[in-house]
């Protein structure tokens, strides 16, 4: 599996996504540099002494919650607003082949706005059916009993870090995956998934559009559960929640450099690329790429630029 994917990866020009990991990273450092931290520092106490005023479940010390959920809020605005400046670029410049399924992969004003709504509702409104609990999971100490928990004061460590953020992105990979697959079980995909495939050539504005319940349970939780599990600094918490935003709106963006191929073939052909990586689709045979599905794919796609010839 291992050689599998470094030959996968390997094959991929800076265009096709190559460079996206890169790209996402300096968005989010960006993200959370000029904007999140900013706000943090700023309104950080405010807002918590308003959350701890009108709720039990959280104390006047919870700041770093605060500082992740702002880093998840402006993740999705800030790759959806570029994206969507792209978009709206790139159609008056009559450049549609730039994205994955090129002049399909566009909104009407009102797709953007129906899926602009919905997923800033499902981030407002019901991520805090993952985002709490998740964080009192952390807070008990149950994954760490003999180490406090993470706070702001503490020393920020890079090898730590980038060993947290790896096991973060195992977490979700395996989480996304399987949660994701499942969702795609005849009855739930009908009830709950349905609705986020409605978009088969999607935009980063619809990363969250989605049935609140596969929102919280499959998106939020696979996201939040890993910092709190390993109790990682606040900063590398913040980071990876924004990270995660960001590159979800980027697997959306239908751009190859932002990394969109892989979950634009999922929007495309439903049953391929399940997961957030390849590692899970290679593992269990569902990766698009080099599959006989592609192969079908790619003969029609021929023959019919034949025919136009």
């Amino acid at each position: 599996i291992i050689i599998k994917m470094a030959k996968f990866l390997g094959n991929r020009s800076l265009f096709d996504g190559g460079a996206a990991p890169l790209i996402m990273g300096s968005l989010t450092l960006f993200t959370l540099k000029c904007v999140v931290i900013p706000l943090h520092k700023n309104y950080g106490t405010q807002m918590i002494k308003g959350l701890s005023d009108r709720s039990d479940l959280f104390e006047e010390t919870d700041e770093i919650f605060v500082l992740q959920a702002l880093g998840g809020f402006f993740g999705y605005v800030i790759m959806s607003f570029l994206c969507t400046f792209l978009d709206i670029s790139l159609w008056n410049l009559n450049m549609t082949s730039w994205k994955v399924q090129h002049a399909r992969s566009f909104f009407t004003i009102r797709e953007w706005f129906d899926a602009y709504s919905l997923s800033t509702i499902n981030q407002l409104l019901f991520s805090w059916a993952a985002t709490v609990p998740a964080y009192h999971l952390q807070k008990s100490g149950i994954f760490h009993p003999n180490t406090p928990l993470a706070s702001l004061i503490d020393q920020f460590e890079l090898l730590p870090a980038i060993m947290h953020l790896a096991f973060c992105g195992l977490f979700i990979e395996v989480w996304f995956f399987s949660t994701h697959r499942l969702l795609h079980y005849p009855p739930l995909f009908k009830t709950i998934h349905k609705k986020h495939h409605r978009f088969h050539a999607p935009t980063a504005v619809a990363s969250m559009y989605a049935h609140p319940i596969e929102f919280v349970v499959g998106n939020a939780l696979g996201v939040v559960l890993g910092p709190a599990i390993i109790n990682c600094h606040p900063y590398t918490g913040a980071f990876w929640v924004c990270f995660s935003l960001i590159t979800t709106g980027g697997s959306h963006s239908g751009f190859p450099f932002f990394g969109a191929l892989d979950h634009d073939a999922h929007h495309e052909f439903f049953d391929v690329n399940y997961g957030v990586g390849v590692f899970m689709d290679m593992l269990f045979g569902t990766c698009f790429e080099g599959s006989e599905l592609e192969k079908k794919v790619l003969s029609k796609r021929a023959k019919a630029s034949l025919k136009s010839k």
